[in-house]
């Protein structure tokens, strides 16, 4: 009796048909082949299944794998086999579900151990970098007048209007990490910071001023750069700035306490994605506060 031949799948591979797969399959082997585990693992899907013999979680998974030369090899080999335009899950089908994310577009963590521009892969047109921060827990959400008063009485309680003519993005931290450069001119001092006798340089109206701020977004080569919480802030604009009494260590300018505030007349606007709790105040709450504070 003659022994059943198992069905096979033919040896085809689809994957041409779509060039973000192709561009996506090159831009994760080069990153397998340098062994970036946080590149790898920013390509990767939140449902990405591991085998049930593996007891450790996702980032152990490929940090072990850096040391031993693995999974970087059964990832090329997978990959290499590209994927067929089947509902069935076979070979390279079911790691490019498990890597399922736009090639193109990915989100990143902060490391502060490499260069952003080292990280980008050759199919990266946007990438968001995320870095997270312990932000303070209140049992009520402040009030506007609450967190006005707290920047006015601490280091950031220089308030000046300053008409904006530039604004960029810079990368600071040895590369890893993007900073918003505002340069201007200052239009009028409303408070001035002291702490332990230590005040912010002499400003004059109409000096030039460039000061920075936490976040931003730059072009590197072809890719556009930004972090999660950036905000686009236009030019030409005059705005209402909180200015540190500590210079940045990068830059050397003026740190900002809080996002920049558009002054339209009386009032103060929000720039759409501004996190400020501000909103809601006028030019002259922030006066008569600020001669509050002085007496």
């Amino acid at each position: 009796m003659q022994a059943q031949v198992p069905r096979r799948f033919p040896p085809r591979d689809d994957s041409g048909r779509d060039p973000a797969f192709s561009k996506f399959r090159a831009a994760l082997l080069t990153a397998a082949a340098r062994g970036d585990v946080v590149a790898i693992r920013s390509a990767t899907a939140d449902t990405m299944r591991l085998p049930e013999e593996v007891t450790l979680s996702a980032n152990e998974f490929l940090k072990q794998g850096v040391q031993q030369g693995q999974p970087w090899k059964a990832m090329q080999e997978a990959l290499e086999l590209g994927a067929a335009a089947t509902s069935e899950t076979v070979g390279g089908c079911l790691v490019a579900s498990a890597f399922a994310q736009d090639a193109s577009h990915r989100t990143i963590e902060y490391a502060p151990s490499m260069s952003i521009a080292e990280r980008l892969l050759p199919a990266d047109q946007e990438v968001l970098v995320h870095r997270p921060y312990d932000y303070p827990v209140f049992d009520r959400e402040p009030q506007p007048r609450d967190v006005l008063d707290d920047l006015l009485g601490g280091q950031y309680g220089t308030a000046v209007l300053m008409d904006v003519r530039s604004v960029r993005g810079v990368l600071v931290e040895n590369g890893c990490w993007i900073e918003t450069v505002f340069e201007g001119s200052v239009v009028e001092t409303l408070s001035t910071a002291a702490i332990d006798g230590r005040t912010i340089s002499p400003l004059v109206k109409g000096g030039i001023l460039t000061a920075s701020l936490d976040g931003g977004t730059v072009t590197i080569g072809k890719v556009r750069v930004r972090t999660t919480d950036s905000v686009s802030f236009p030019q030409n604009q005059r705005y209402l700035v909180f200015l540190g009494l500590y210079p940045d260590p990068d830059t050397g300018h003026v740190r900002l306490g809080s996002d920049p505030l558009m002054v339209r007349n009386n009032g103060l606007l929000a720039v759409p994605g501004s996190k400020t709790k501000l909103t809601g105040l006028t030019l002259d709450d922030v006066k008569r506060l600020a001669r509050s504070n002085k007496k």
